[in-house]
């Protein structure tokens, strides 16, 4: 089975950005902080996140953190706000008139992000608050919520129900990929060019998927209409249509696999997206890692998680024929227990070693939205992903709200107890699955009996 990389490339591409951007603008919202709104020496406040740390930079590191969050969690509100409810019209419209419009104004909003951080960070003195505008040109365009809607919808577009599982892990892999290289090289690039420097790649690489999109990216969605295609932009009908396709009956109890899976990918990007929201705090302050040892450990989680989950799917997928919910189930079981033995480590090679029990974790979204693709009409495809992907980002800011609020009231007690909750969160999963499960033999117990009276008749 050969597959034509195409949104894989741009996923590499946009997602490098994304993350090379994003963890260096955590580290520039808190030096500038610590120097501009808190008026320490800068010379002390660049000690910040480095090796360079003593009892008074700890001190300083604890007093800096809770105002560096109010910023960080105010640009997530945005982020997870305005983007993905225009996110939900873009993908029913889509359905009608093209992925790749869509995909284009995504990346293009995402560009424009970067590039108006490349410009703030080049002003000295400037508040970290202005950091704010630069979630506005992603925000009204969809930004990347917009555009992994478009990339999942071309890709059910473009695949067989046997080759689909596949293909998302491939795409999920590029997307792991471009992080790793992103988390491994932005320290670096950061040491040698400054702030400006590392946004104006990220805005380079965002253009570079622009282009590669409008030039070797077929559309996927035959004969798409033309007429009046921005004045139905955002159809009511359009709204109601994509509500009443997710909640329709189904037969063979499809809308509760449907309905179950969607609260299951919800509470794993919920509990995903809490635990990196604070993970980069909680090193620093649990280790006194620098910037360069956090990004480096994710890289290392990063690759554990492709090359397990490559493993995974070969044997799992590919050899035993195991159904994506099996695969799922036994994700979330290491996944449970690797955050158990995070939250109890105490050294830098305990916390490792536990890490590299989410080796299956990158599988759960790929099976996950696998099954989804598999219950819902083509022609539908994008108003349910769009809906999925809304649902994800308004459960990805819930996580980022509820696990900064835990982390910051347990800092001085029990700074690990996000971890514990993120187990219990595992543990529900674990529970949905089961319900999925139970679905699924009921379905293949009805599917059998149809059949039968098929044959008889």
């Amino acid at each position: 089975m050969a597959f034509k990389l195409n949104v894989e490339i741009v996923s590499l591409l946009i997602f490098f950005a994304l993350n090379f951007s994003g963890t260096i603008t955590g580290d520039y919202v808190i030096y500038t902080t610590c120097y501009v709104t808190l008026g320490y020496n800068q010379t002390i406040c660049a000690l910040l996140g480095t090796n360079n740390t003593n009892n008074e930079t700890a001190k300083l590191e604890a007093e800096v953190q809770p105002f560096a969050t109010r910023i960080t969690t105010t640009s997530a509100v945005i982020d997870a706000t305005f983007a993905p409810l225009l996110c939900f019209f873009l993908g029913s419209w889509s359905d009608k008139f093209g992925r790749k419009p869509v995909m284009l104004l995504g990346i293009a909003g995402s560009a424009g992000s970067y590039l108006i951080k490349c410009i703030i960070s080049s002003i000295p003195g400037v508040s970290p608050w202005f950091m704010l505008i630069s979630s506005l040109p992603s925000s009204i365009t969809g930004g990347i919520s917009a555009t992994i809607t478009v990339m999942l919808c071309y890709i059910a577009d473009t695949t067989t129900n046997q080759e689909r599982g596949i293909k998302l892990f491939i795409f999920e892999g590029t997307v792991g990929l471009g992080m790793v290289v992103s988390a491994l090289t932005c320290t670096l690039a950061l040491d040698a060019l400054g702030y400006p420097a590392v946004f104006f790649i990220s805005f380079v690489c965002a253009v570079l998927s622009w282009i590669f999109v409008f030039i070797c990216i077929p559309e996927s969605v035959e004969n798409p209409e033309n007429e009046n295609k921005f004045r139905r932009l955002f159809n009511i009908e359009l709204l109601i249509s994509t509500i009443k396709t997710v909640f329709k009956p189904r037969d063979h109890y499809e809308r509760g696999i449907l309905l179950t899976t969607f609260a299951l990918l919800a509470l794993t990007v919920f509990s995903y997206f809490g635990v990196t929201s604070v993970l980069f705090l909680y090193l620093r302050n649990k280790f006194s890692w620098s910037l360069g040892q956090c990004t480096f450990y994710t890289s290392v989680m990063s690759v554990v998680s492709i090359v397990g989950g490559t493993i995974g799917i070969a044997l799992f997928y590919k050899v035993l024929q195991f159904k994506e919910a099996s695969i799922i189930l036994l994700s979330l079981f290491t996944c449970l227990i690797a955050t158990m033995f995070q939250g109890s480590a105490k050294t830098t090679f305990e916390f490792y070693i536990s890490g590299s029990f989410n080796l299956l974790s990158s599988t759960v979204s790929p099976m996950g939205r696998n099954i989804i693709s598999k219950i819902i009409e083509v022609e539908n495809v994008g108003k349910v992903f769009s809906i999925l992907i809304t649902i994800e980002a308004m459960f990805a800011l819930g996580g980022n709200l509820f696990y900064t609020f835990i982390y910051n009231n347990t800092l001085t007690t029990l700074p690990s107890a996000f971890y514990f909750l993120t187990s219990g969160f595992y543990g529900v999963n674990i529970i949905l699955l089961g319900v999925i499960l139970l679905f699924q033999r009921y379905t293949n117990q009805l599917i059998y009996v149809d059949v039968s009276e098929e044959s008889i008749n």
